[in-house]
C-alpha cells in the first residue's frame, strides 16, 4: 500500500482570508475525525497572507478517492469556493 500526499495551494481572495481559515480548521477536524484513510492534515501558511497550502496524507489513491465523496468535503468545497481565487492541487506518493 502506497500513501499518498497531496498539497492544495489554495490563493484567497482579499478580504476572505479569515473565513477561510475558520472554514479549513474545520476541515482539518473533520478529515482526521471521519476519514479513517486520512493520516495526516496540517494547515502551512506563506510569506503571503492570501495563500494557503494543506498538507494532507492518505493510507493510499484509494483513500484519497474516498475522501472526496464525504458530506463534509462536499460542503468545505461549497462554503469556500468563493472565497477561493484560485487553487492548484500537488499530488505525491511517499517513498519509505
Amino acid at each position: 500500500m502506497t500513501k499518498v500526499a497531496i498539497l492544495p495551494v489554495f490563493t484567497i481572495r482579499e478580504g476572505h482570508e479569515a473565513a477561510f481559515l475558520a472554514r479549513v480548521r474545520q476541515q482539518q477536524a473533520d478529515c482526521l475525525e471521519k476519514e479513517p484513510g486520512c493520516l495526516h492534515f496540517d494547515i502551512l501558511h506563506t510569506e503571503n497572507p492570501r495563500q494557503v497550502v494543506l498538507y494532507e496524507i492518505y493510507t493510499d489513491a484509494a483513500a484519497l478517492e474516498t475522501h472526496r465523496t464525504y458530506p463534509h468535503y462536499a460542503d468545505f468545497k461549497a462554503v469556500t469556493e468563493p472565497m477561493v481565487e484560485s487553487l492548484v492541487i500537488h499530488r505525491y506518493t511517499l517513498d519509505g
